[in-house]
């Protein structure tokens, strides 16, 4: 009705020839079909949700979500009412509580002797009080955990799915099948503790293959190995592809550049808008940041040590950064979000929820009409902030076996990243966008693999296996590899243990905890090398190594 109103105005208009009321009322009718076309499509998504909220009352659906899902999905619905009531009936459960809170503010909650059904019932919040973003939130995680509950023993990854017990059966299986050994004495001996460090010793020296192919009876491509490393391997091969043509597109995107060019880019200079000296790949950083309002916001809020006034940095941007150097940073968030139909896919095979992704909004006035936004990971500069330091630290260990890396460019984890970080300078550099693309790379070919290796490892049926076996020393030793291969090149920061990250990468990240006093003690572990990568081709890597 209000559309066709509109369109009476826009044809009245034009006939007086009120163009701008003309312009105004069409406006006001697109406005209108979409809030319309909107509206519509969240009563769809309720009706689904309302629906799934009653399903979880059935037998049938609790009994797949046993061992504490069913339990969380019950003390969250506990809180809210998806029954079909009329606004007096919710407005009469608001008015009771209301009435039971003054009660006992006053005072006076001896004198209250209502029901008990009564009471839980009007504290319950009634769904149609709840937000759009509320009720999708609700939703969500609802569905999270109803995902979570029915994977919880399953393997599922980009390429394969299998059922955990199953998986760890195999495993424990071959150890049991193949390895000799005594459990340990219920009080420890001089003997068994000198057994312990000689296989402590030995497992530093050897890697997963050798320790995985024990466990198969010495047998190439066994089961133990097949259901462990395998995956792992094959991530790997992957991505060493896929970071070479992570390279090429760097490449092609400043390929834009001569090399006089570049070099010139990297000078500093003052600029006195920002009353610093910047150089441009420094301004095309800076840039990088105001491609949505989150990380814009971080770039200018006044809490922030470093921060720059908006109308400072617009004027520096605007005057500093030429058309060629604005295509440059939509390039860079171009292909950063190349990445995103692989996140949004991991995502939801994973948590069972759709991502919303970080919305693009360039934020500069004075860029270039084609400039579209785009999402650059946030990162915070710890010689600013020693707090800004001490996340840095943290959120490389908890993001390699958690996927965050990945979830980082969705909406919620981009969110997340900005909550939990308020008031801390971004770091600007360049870099952070190579090291996110490399990280996402890692992300997507390796960390499911590892999770579940992690998994498998885990399982009370392997665990048991090794340490009847008189084996807590390999347990050890594996679940210490994983641990290295989910942190990748991004656990080495210093030294010569940085070259070592260089040969590692292929083939050797997925050797035990290498670094160099192991090396160093024990030669024999090149010698390995030699015998599972071949002779030759060892020599003439080792050859090539040299000779760069």
């Amino acid at each position: 009705r209000t559309a066709e109103k509109a369109f009476a105005k826009i044809a009245r208009g034009q006939g007086e020839g009120a163009l701008a009321e003309a312009y105004q009322a069409k406006e006001q009718q697109l406005l209108n079909q979409m809030l319309y076309a909107e509206s519509r499509e969240f009563e769809r998504v309720l009706q689904r949700g309302r629906e799934k909220m009653r399903d979880y009352s059935k037998k049938s659906v609790r009994e797949k979500l046993d061992g504490g899902y069913i339990e969380q999905i019950d003390a969250l619905l506990e809180r809210f009412d998806f029954r079909v009531r009329s606004e007096k009936q919710v407005q009469n459960a608001e008015t009771l509580r209301a009435y039971m809170d003054r009660m006992i503010a006053d005072g006076r909650e001896a004198e209250l002797a209502i029901d008990e059904r009564f009471v839980n019932e009007s504290r319950r919040v009634h769904y149609s009080r709840l937000s759009v973003d509320e009720l999708h939130g609700l939703f969500d995680t609802i569905a999270n955990l109803d995902h979570m509950g029915r994977r919880r023993q399953t393997l599922i990854e980009a390429t394969r799915k299998r059922k955990l017990n199953e998986t760890a059966s195999r495993v424990a299986g071959q150890i049991n099948a193949n390895i000799s050994g005594t459990p340990p004495g219920r009080v420890a001996t001089t003997g068994e503790s000198l057994k312990k460090d000689l296989r402590d010793y030995l497992n530093t020296t050897l890697n997963a293959d050798t320790l995985l192919r024990e466990y198969d009876g010495f047998k190439d491509l066994g089961p133990a190995w097949a259901e462990i490393k395998q995956p792992i391997d094959e991530g790997m091969a992957r991505l060493e592809v896929r970071r070479q043509e992570a390279r090429k597109a760097w490449d092609k995107i400043y390929g834009e550049y001569s090399s006089a060019e570049r070099r010139e880019m990297t000078k500093r200079r003052h600029i006195p808008e920002l009353n610093t000296a910047l150089s441009k790949w420094d301004l095309i950083s800076i840039a990088l940041n105001t491609g949505n309002e989150t990380n814009f916001e971080r770039l200018t809020n006044p809490k922030t040590p470093g921060h720059f006034k908006q109308a400072a940095l617009e004027a520096a941007l605007g005057t500093h950064l030429s058309e060629k150097n604005w295509k440059t940073v939509q390039e860079i968030w171009d292909f950063i979000g190349s990445y995103w139909p692989e996140i949004e896919a991991k995502t939801k095979r994973q948590s069972g929820t759709t991502p919303k992704k970080v919305v693009s909004k360039s934020m500069i006035a004075a860029a270039p009409g084609f400039l579209r936004g785009g999402y650059f990971p946030i990162d915070y500069d710890g010689r600013l902030s020693g707090l800004a330091a001490d996340l840095q630290k943290k959120d490389l260990a908890e993001s390699l076996m958690s996927g965050r890396f990945g979830k980082a460019q969705t909406a919620d984890g981009h969110t997340k990243a900005r909550v939990k970080s308020t008031n801390q300078p971004l770091r600007i550099d360049i870099g952070i966008g190579h090291r996110h693309v490399d990280e996402v790379l890692y992300d997507l070919e390796l960390g499911e693999a590892v999770r579940s290796a992690w998994r498998i490892l885990q399982h009370s049926d392997v665990r048991s296996a090794l340490v009847e076996k008189g084996r807590q020393s390999d347990f050890d030793a594996l679940e210490m590899w994983l641990k290295d291969t989910a942190e990748g090149d991004g656990s080495v920061a210093r030294g010569f243990e940085k070259v070592l990250r260089r040969i590692r990468s292929g083939f050797t990240i997925s050797r035990l905890a290498l670094n160099i006093g192991t090396i160093l003690l024990q030669p024999s572990g090149i010698s390995q090398s030699f015998v599972v990568v071949g002779k030759k081709a060892m020599a003439r890597g080792i050859t090539s190594f040299m000779a760069n």
